[in-house]
């Protein structure tokens, strides 16, 4: 399904007319609504496309089933168009992720994204955040978001930039745009949520400059954050 959507370049942006939300998460792991109550929202909302997009990892397959049964079922009779989608999380700075065979043959949508830096060589232990310089946690960051973007099967870099952004200020122009340019020689998308960058309006004047294609998602983990991301973008740049 991922591969039939054709996401809009930066430099098209605030061209692109369609209302999507391409990130959301649900009961199913760490959201406060049900997939129907979030189908029914976006719904409601005047979304055209909604993709939910769970947090996963292999030991997800336990509910992995349920929920492609359960987002199925929500569909049907509704004039929005629902993506069953996940959301994986880098764990090596080559971009390897930890899914399963059926999930990758599932998932109609798939977003890569950091949300650790870990020590490859013992064991894939989790580094705490503050015990990072700047300069390694940036090279870890960048690092492992390039990896993700040369990933096959990986449709969307989700919240790009974010963990560095939250604990060490905003990015370097120059890792921004390298990684804007790997993403558009990978196609990957670029998703775009002001909400998650320290300098919204710069971070989106290099990605048009550097012109990737976009993606856009909310990362809604309730009811009330499912969102046309468009509207917020339009803001920054006014």
């Amino acid at each position: 399904m991922a591969n039939r959507i054709k996401f809009p370049k930066a430099s098209d942006l605030f061209r692109f007319n369609r209302k999507w939300d391409l990130h959301s998460h649900t009961t199913f792991v760490d959201g406060k609504n049900s997939v129907k109550e979030m189908i029914e929202a976006a719904e409601n909302k005047g979304l055209e496309l909604f993709a939910i997009t769970e947090h996963v990892r292999s030991s997800a397959i336990q509910w992995w089933r349920g929920y492609v049964k359960e987002i199925h079922e929500q569909c049907r009779g509704r004039k929005i168009q629902v993506l069953i989608g996940m959301e994986t999380n880098a764990i090596g700075v080559s971009g390897s992720v930890d899914v399963t065979e059926e999930m990758w043959q599932d998932a109609e949508l798939i977003l890569g994204s950091v949300h650790g830096y870990y020590h490859e060589e013992e064991g894939w232990a989790k580094i705490p955040i503050g015990s990072l310089s700047h300069e390694k946690a940036l090279r870890y960051e960048v690092e492992k978001a390039i990896g993700l973007c040369h990933h096959p099967q990986i449709h969307v870099l989700a919240h790009p930039c974010w963990l560095f952004e939250k604990y060490y200020g905003e990015m370097p122009e120059s890792e921004l745009r390298m990684l804007f340019r790997v993403a558009r020689e990978t196609n990957t998308a670029i998703e775009l949520n002001g909400d998650y960058l320290n300098n919204p309006k710069r971070f989106l004047n290099i990605l048009m400059d550097e012109n990737p294609t976009v993606s856009f998602g909310s990362n809604a983990h309730s009811i009330h954050e499912i969102k046309n991301i468009l509207l917020d973008l339009k803001e920054f740049l006014s």
